[in-house]
């Protein structure tokens, strides 16, 4: 499949809420264009669904390292860390 193809079915997933299909596709989008910042924001937008936000934050952090400069992936790590301190630490919703 092609990067396109990839971005396409894992939106698809999200948009139908099966975050355990789309978990699936982003990571090979990932792996196809690492410097892809939607991959890896639609990727943590699943793991959030799931109510894993531990790993939606673990991948935020992959994508800032390929793409320091991305202000999206900013924000959504800020976000995230804002909420796993009110949380203090856990990622019951």
């Amino acid at each position: 499949m092609s990067a396109d193809e990839l971005l396409n079915l894992g939106e698809k997933y999200l948009l139908e809420l099966d975050y355990e299909q789309a978990i699936v596709q982003f990571p090979k989008l990932i792996e196809i264009e690492p410097k892809n910042a939607r991959a890896y924001t639609r990727l943590a937008e699943a793991y959030i669904g799931m109510g894993n936000t531990d790993k939606a934050f673990e991948w935020l952090k992959q994508g800032l390292e390929q793409l320091p400069n991305n202000t999206t992936i900013k924000a959504m790590l800020e976000k995230i860390t804002k909420a796993l301190q009110n949380n203090n630490g856990t990622t019951d919703a």
